[in-house]
């Protein structure tokens, strides 16, 4: 769902444009003076789109140019309610930071018809970050298939049981790849742990002893985005466990607190690299859209940046990684009521 920020003080038009809002399916949050709506996104919180009652500042180019600083995002799509004397100062309005306007009078369809082209625009954004995931998920299956294949036709010397399950793992495990890359918005969770479990069963059989796997499933009803938690349980044993020498243990937990269901993914490796949690802070924030990681934070951890963009279009809410004192790391997400559940 999107989110707004209204600057407006005219009872009338106010009703009118949160009316438009709220059919549109874009939450509200509004302001009557300019200098609230500074403080407003200087305290932290964040839009996608600010519409403006250009009337309430003297310089409009000024209060463009301040918001846009304020806001500290180079997304934000800043909408100006302008008279129709202000159609001269176009150009220079655009060049502070303007993205489209709206002359007085306005009919409520105009705001509709903009809004519309709004939202499909940040849907096709949000469609490119799933296919940027897409192609992430291609780069790293062909060294997964490997190592998977090779240890079934090892254990299939000695066991050929227990090289069946890992075969019917595999398909489970391809079955659910196939199925995201047919770019399904959500699943259940029962589908999610299947695929984990999944993994985490080929990958057991590959490393042996060193790695350990613990369940604490409070809460199972939900959907979130696919690939969610296998691809924290990935990063988890490629960055923590099996870079520690005797390896470690992955705990899944699922809790249902107040406000929705926190899914929480620990290890107990060698904790995420300073250096790689504080590349990863940046990255969180950054505006919607600017989020995504580069090649070596790629390389870093598999997909933290993108699994965090994925969740905050999905939910509004995204990751929270913890360096553990006593080692490893700690991921957590919230899934809001009414999110996902």
């Amino acid at each position: 769902m999107l989110h707004a920020l209204l600057v407006h003080d005219r009872v009338t038009e106010r009703a009118i444009i949160t009316d438009v809002f709220t059919e549109q399916n874009i939450q509200v949050s509004a302001e009557s003076r300019l200098e609230d709506a500074l403080l407003w996104f200087k305290q932290g919180d964040e839009a996608d789109l600010c519409l403006i009652d250009a009337s309430l500042a003297e310089d409009a180019e000024a209060a463009c140019r301040a918001i846009r600083v304020a806001s500290g995002s180079k997304e934000l799509y800043i909408l100006l309610l302008l008279d129709i004397k202000a159609r001269s100062q176009l150009e220079r309005l655009y060049t502070a930071g303007m993205n489209d306007y709206l002359l007085r009078p306005f009919a409520a369809v105009e705001l509709k018809h903009k809004l519309y082209m709004l939202v499909q625009l940040r849907k096709s954004e949000a469609g490119l970050v799933e296919t940027e995931l897409a192609m992430l998920r291609a780069k790293i299956k062909p060294h997964f298939l490997f190592n998977a294949i090779g240890t079934i036709i090892f254990i299939s010397k000695r066991n050929a049981e227990e090289a069946r399950g890992l075969l019917r793992s595999l398909s489970e495990f391809l079955r659910s790849s196939f199925d995201f890359e047919n770019q399904a918005e959500a699943v259940s969770f029962k589908v999610e742990l299947a695929l984990v479990s999944a993994y985490l069963d080929l990958e057991k059989a590959r490393f042996g002893s060193r790695l350990q796997v613990n369940y604490e499933l409070g809460a199972t009803q939900f959907h979130l985005p696919p690939f969610i938690i296998q691809t924290l349980v990935e990063n988890a044993i490629r960055h923590g466990i099996t870079a520690k020498l005797i390896g470690g243990t992955i705990e899944i937990i699922t809790l249902s607190v107040p406000g929705g269901i926190r899914v929480i993914i620990k290890d107990d490796g060698v904790g995420i690299p300073e250096e790689q949690l504080e590349s990863f802070m940046r990255i969180r924030k950054q505006p919607p859209g600017r989020r995504l990681p580069s090649g070596q934070q790629l390389r870093q951890g598999i997909g933290l940046a993108n699994t965090n963009e994925r969740l905050l279009r999905h939910f509004g809410t995204g990751l929270h990684i913890r360096r553990r004192e006593s080692g490893g790391t700690t991921v957590t997400f919230l899934i809001p009521a009414q999110g996902g559940i």
